[in-house]
This record gives structure tokens, sequence and C-alpha cells, in this order.
């Protein structure tokens, strides 16, 4: 699924207006069982937004994490040192949707699972 798709079928369904600028998307990576995504700290400027695709089980997790929730996520995250994004890692087979680097959980800023 592309993340274009993705974002169509959340704001048809609940009338959101998540786009590219204020979204960050994963499929699941085809060589490790992960959702593998690289956001730029200045997301965690705005809310969050998070989009998740498991296309084994046909289902979009959406996460919302608000604005200043996450004061300084170059703290909390690990940071590539060749172009300074963030890298996070969340493995597909624990529902609890934490980050393999940090620890971070997302589940509690879930906010919908759809599926399609």
């Amino acid at each position: 699924m592309t993340k274009r798709e993705a974002l169509e079928i959340i704001n048809n369904q609940y009338h959101l207006r998540l786009n590219n600028y204020n979204t960050t998307f994963s499929n699941i990576n085809g060589s490790v069982p992960l959702w593998w995504f690289e956001p730029a700290s200045e997301k965690f400027e705005f809310d969050f937004n998070l989009v998740l695709n498991n296309n084994r089980n046909n289902t979009l997790y959406y996460f919302c994490i608000p604005e200043g929730e996450i004061r300084n996520p170059r703290e909390i995250f690990y940071v590539r040192q060749d172009n300074g994004l963030l890298q996070l890692k969340i493995n597909i087979n624990s529902y609890n949707f934490t980050d393999n680097y940090s620890g971070f959980n997302f589940r509690n800023y879930l906010r919908e699972a759809i599926h399609y």
C-alpha cells in the first residue's frame, strides 16, 4: 500500500486531514519484520501523525502524538549520524508498538486500527 492510499482511507473514514507533510508512514520492511521509518525531529513540533500498514492482516494503525508531548525527540530516539534523521524501528510481532532502540512505547497514542 502506498502512503497516499493509506491517507485516503483514514481521511475518508474519519474526516481527518492527514497529508505528506504532517504524517509519517511505514509499510512492513521487506527484509525484516519491522516498521522502519526515519522522520525529521521537526515533525514533533506539531501533532506527529504516524500510520503503520500491516499488509499481513490488512490493518492500518493510526497514531497521533500531540504537539509538545515530546519536547526533544533527539534525546529519546536514535539519531542517524549520516543525515541527522531519527531512526525508529517497531517489531511487527509485538503489538506493544515499542521502538527497538529507545524503548519508547507508541501504544498510548494509538487512535485507530482500521481494517481494509
